[in-house]
């Protein structure tokens, strides 16, 4: 698999303490999940916290991140591709570089919107079961020349044993793939798009179903697609899809309000502009720093149709 970039990381500066003296490396870094209890066999959001533990400003742009697991079993393993010509790595990188001064902090998170990193390809790290997770980066300056290697320490995921419908689902997704199922499949695989699309339209209740609309939608969203996205984002509020399924519907807006815009219809261009200006900030509001760096993004785009609108309407 060819290394990916996250060209829209989020960026957030905080103050914090400055420290005392000069650290053995100049960044420190850890780990956090939105969304700590997931469902077998799909990816989720991580956040990479950045802090410059050292007494001097320091410029970040990104990292270089490898995946460390701790198995349920208690081994410790560093991902690597089992192709030796495709990378395990994925770029964390920020749409501009941030400068930190002494003790400011920064962070970067990846999301499965543009494209799902490359350590979702693990078969071993999809099933059910309780599973520690670190990343190994090489974080590098505003040209990406490296500034240090650091491992973050150690967090928690659970990856939950599905019941009812999503057990029956699971299963499937086991036989479709001769039991090598990865976070990646829905999209990577023919078979495992196919069983995307039968969920979609035979199994509305199942916990996957959030996620395999978003996943269609995010990428080939409209207006056909925005009212099952709201349906669904009314019924599963707690899944962690969610604000998935609000910045895909807001996307699909402001996807119909462009189209609208070039072919001359102003009023129909407002009407999609403000819908997606509401997603946005819906999405905006929950706690998935991807899809809210994604969204802010977004939502400034649609002002600015809604700029446009104004001025020909004067």
């Amino acid at each position: 698999m060819m290394r990916s970039m996250l060209a829209a990381a989020v960026v957030i500066l905080s103050a914090v303490l400055a420290p005392t003296g000069q650290a053995a490396t100049p960044v420190e870094a850890r780990l956090t999940l939105p969304y700590d209890h997931v469902l077998p066999g799909i990816p989720f959001d991580i956040v990479v916290t950045y802090t410059n533990v050292s007494d001097r400003p320091v410029t970040i742009s990104g990292a270089e991140a490898t995946l460390v697991v701790t198995f349920p079993g208690g081994e410790t393993k560093v991902m690597h591709n089992p192709d030796p010509e495709a990378h395990d790595q994925w770029t964390l990188q920020s749409l501009l570089p941030s400068r930190l001064q002494p003790g400011q902090s920064m962070q970067q998170a990846a999301s499965w919107d543009h494209g799902i990193p490359s350590w979702f390809i693990y078969p071993s790290f999809s099933g059910p079961g309780a599973y520690g997770i670190a990343l190994e980066l090489r974080v590098g300056d505003e040209f990406f020349d490296p500034i240090c290697a650091v491992r973050t320490p150690t967090v928690a995921i659970t990856v939950m044993e599905p019941v009812g419908i999503d057990a029956e689902i699971w299963k499937r997704m086991q036989t479709i793939s001769d039991g090598k199922w990865s976070d990646i499949s829905f999209q990577a695989t023919k078979p495992g798009m196919a069983l995307a699309d039968e969920i979609r339209q035979f199994h509305p209740e199942s916990g996957y179903y959030p996620y395999v609309l978003a996943l269609r939608a995010l990428h080939r969203g409209d207006r056909n697609s925005i009212p099952a996205l709201l349906e669904a984002a009314d019924r599963f509020e707690t899944s962690p899809a969610y604000p998935y399924l609000l910045k895909a519907a807001a996307d699909s807006g402001r996807y119909e309000a462009w189209t609208a815009e070039r072919r001359g219809d102003e009023t129909e261009a407002v009407k999609y502009f403000k819908f997606a200006q509401s997603y946005y900030r819906d999405a905006l509001a929950t706690k998935s720093i991807a899809v809210r760096a994604e969204a802010e993004l977004g939502l400034r785009h649609t002002v600015e149709g809604l700029d446009r609108m104004a001025k020909k309407a004067r």
